[in-house]
């Protein structure tokens, strides 16, 4: 955002022009954080909805999803100078999702350590600023920080928007994985490695 001050000084006119640039960070939520990432996760409900996907349609993630998210510090948010505009928990362990893939082939073989990023979203009212991208980039750097270097993540396989910014990311299609072993729940899962 670009303004501009004015100042009077011996009748003379300054304009001083200052370039004011947002501060971008993640950091662990809080309890006083849930209120509005459920308001966050409502609008991606609606959008998702709006889309004709069936994601996030049947009730889940549910305020339990990120008060267990919450209790065992793996739930993160974005902020944007002080205002959260994105959230996801970031899982240490294996997903049981993912030990098994229908169609494609991991990039490595190993089953036992990798995290995991779930439920993601970002504000609606920051479309187009690249958000999500600058969530999962940080998620990945706190994967890294936390000894890992395999991080993998799904999305359903019609949420293109949410697609674009996992592979902008860094993230590399691996395969389709069926979700609760119900055949109707595929999801389309990505890898990132580090070197």
């Amino acid at each position: 955002m670009l303004f501009s001050d004015t100042l009077l000084t011996n009748n003379t006119i300054t304009l001083e022009s200052v370039i004011s640039m947002p501060t971008i960070r993640l950091r662990l939520a809080q309890p006083a954080d849930l209120s509005t990432i459920m308001i966050l996760v409502a609008q991606a409900k609606k959008q998702l909805a709006q889309a004709q996907i069936s994601q996030w349609q049947d009730g889940y993630p549910q305020l339990t999803d990120f008060q267990s998210d919450l209790a065992q510090q793996r739930l993160y948010v974005l902020q944007r100078n002080q205002h959260l505009v994105g959230v996801a928990s970031l899982l240490l362990t294996p997903e049981p999702n993912y030990r098994q893939l229908l169609a494609g082939s991991w990039l490595t073989n190993s089953q036992a350590h990798y995290a995991t990023i779930h439920r993601v979203c970002i504000d609606n009212h920051y479309s187009g600023q690249k958000l999500g991208q600058k969530l999962l980039s940080a998620l990945l750097d706190e994967a890294k920080r936390l000894g890992f270097n395999d991080v993998r993540i799904d999305t359903h396989h019609r949420n293109l928007r949410m697609q674009h910014v996992i592979l902008q990311s860094g993230f590399k299609l691996a395969g389709t994985v069926q979700l609760n072993h119900d055949p109707q729940i595929l999801r389309q899962v990505y890898q990132c490695l580090f070197v």
